[in-house]
């Protein structure tokens, strides 16, 4: 049948982080029928590393998802509540997935997002940092607890949609991290 390959260059991803993403993914689908499985190649691995010149590629195999992708004129209050109803199943599921299985490999939220806006900042917007900075402690400062705190999705957006006979399934796993449900 039909399938997508994703391809990721360690310049963007470690292999790490990518397998242990992956191993994620299939934990939750043992959960969650919406979540898109993963095809593991013919000796059983999930992820497969390819070595190049500059570094390596990942890559993952899966299936199709079933269904259209969405579109902005789809987008209508009965997906909303899908989409929040599939969102919460996934958070539920991964409560109940030990994060130190695949944690020490994953990104944290707020690493990543620290990163993100000091790489975009101005030299001369001591301001703008010092509110960033605040913001950002009051939200590392939420609680943490198995209830509260875990692996992610983070990346839940039409594009990684697709709906099949009023179903959704939900793929592109690459943007898992570990942060509040």
């Amino acid at each position: 049948g039909k399938a997508i390959l994703k391809v990721t260059h360690s310049s963007e991803k470690s292999y790490e982080t990518l397998n242990a993403i992956t191993k994620w993914q299939v934990a939750l689908q043992k959960q969650v029928r919406e979540v898109v499985p993963v095809i593991p190649a013919d000796n059983g691995q999930l992820s497969v590393k390819l070595s190049n010149k500059d570094g390596y590629f990942t890559s993952v195999l899966y299936p199709i998802a079933p269904g259209e992708l969405f579109i902005k004129q789809n987008w209508n209050p009965d997906v909303v509540v899908k989409v929040g109803a599939l969102t919460g199943k996934l958070h539920h599921a991964s409560q109940k997935i030990e994060i130190a299985e695949f944690g020490r490999h994953l990104p944290v939220w707020h690493e990543m997002v620290y990163d993100q806006f000091i790489q975009h900042l101005p030299v001369n917007e001591s301001e703008l940092l010092h509110r960033f900075m605040t913001i950002l402690n009051d939200i590392k400062n939420l609680p943490v607890s198995k209830e509260t705190y875990g692996i992610i999705h983070n990346d839940i957006l039409l594009g990684n949609l697709s709906m099949n006979n009023n179903r959704l399934t939900i793929y592109d796993f690459d943007d898992t991290c570990i942060s509040w449900y």
